[in-house]
């Protein structure tokens, strides 16, 4: 068989039109079936000239019989299809245009793709998301942003506080845990301790559910927690401190332990409250609106009887029991 002509393009235009010979259309038939690339050509140069590939799938056996028909007789030996440069020009920019348009169409209809990472180490930190997206991320927590095509995906570890900017063509979804919690135009809060997981929505709603259990809907006001170890997802008439108190620093405390001050202080603050001495078990009311922590100690300090003293990071107070 003859080496395959180094001018492809006036190779498939002579077999188009009807003017190569079994032997040629033999050695096409080879270079198409032998690379995807080289099959995706032939059709592309189909399509410039109106042609339907389809029409033109090759069949040996039709070609052998054409052949053996003609043994016998003196067939004529056929010039190598020519083609002219501006047959050439006109068949690269149909390719070129080809590409380009699907190049096009795969940009437009392909999935789009964004990612976003925001933590707070030490203190609290807002920052916009993709979608404008407002979170508030609590100390030692973190996020993972990823949309892809209509959903957006948000992975919290940690305590966030979200509004979420609704969109009625993306789904936004925010999972920690195993709980996964479908916004429908929403600003809530999530906060894990331990095997919980709790969710307060101050505006619009959203649905807690899992991979294993259709959850329950939230609407604003209303809280519910998610128990990791057995699944569970429950209504929750009221919400752990925890849960909203770090984000603006507001407390109430009525009657409870020094000890339960001190654990929900620290939840809020970089600074460190320690106790040292018999005075955890020490019950206070007082409130506090977005006040230093030093002042917070100092407070504490005078209503108890306690001493207090600073070390790098940390504020003790401290005492050998309090005062009645």
């Amino acid at each position: 068989m003859k080496s395959l002509p180094e001018n492809i393009e006036a190779l498939i235009v002579a077999y188009l039109n009807g003017d190569s010979s079994a032997d040629e259309a033999m050695m096409l038939d080879d270079w198409r079936h032998s690379a995807t690339e080289n099959e995706r050509h032939f059709r592309q140069v189909c399509t410039l000239y109106g042609k339907n590939p389809a029409d033109y799938e090759w069949n040996a056996d039709e070609v052998w019989e054409l052949v053996k028909a003609k043994q016998g007789r003196v067939i004529p030996i056929k010039r190598t299809p020519s083609i002219s440069a501006w047959s050439v020009l006109r068949i690269a920019a149909g390719v070129a245009l080809i590409a380009a348009v699907g190049i096009a169409v795969y940009t437009w209809f392909a999935p789009t793709t964004e990612t976003y990472f925001a933590e707070a180490i030490l203190e609290q930190k807002t920052d916009t998301l993709p979608g404008n997206h407002i979170v508030t991320i609590n100390k030692a927590s973190s996020i993972s942003y990823l949309r892809r095509g209509k959903s957006e995906t948000i992975n919290l570890s940690g305590d966030a506080w979200f509004d979420l900017e609704s969109k009625e063509d993306i789904t936004t979804i925010v999972k920690t845990d195993g709980l996964k919690i479908q916004d429908i135009g929403t600003s809530f809060g999530v906060s894990t301790r331990g095997d919980s997981t709790t969710v307060l929505v101050t505006e619009g709603a959203v649905q807690l559910f899992t991979e294993n259990n259709p959850g329950i809907l939230l609407t604003a006001g209303q809280a519910g927690v998610y128990i990791a170890s057995s699944g569970a997802i429950e209504p929750l008439l009221t919400p752990t401190p925890e849960t909203y108190e770090w984000r603006n620093r507001i407390f109430h405390f009525g009657g409870v332990t020094l000890a339960e001050v001190v654990r929900r202080v620290n939840a809020a603050y970089a600074v460190r409250l320690e106790l040292q001495g018999p005075v955890g078990d020490c019950r206070i009311t007082a409130s506090f609106n977005d006040e230093r922590p030093e002042t917070i100690a100092e407070v504490l300090a005078e209503t108890l009887g306690l001493s207090l003293h600073y070390e790098q990071g940390k504020i003790i107070l401290e005492g050998d029991g309090c005062e009645k």
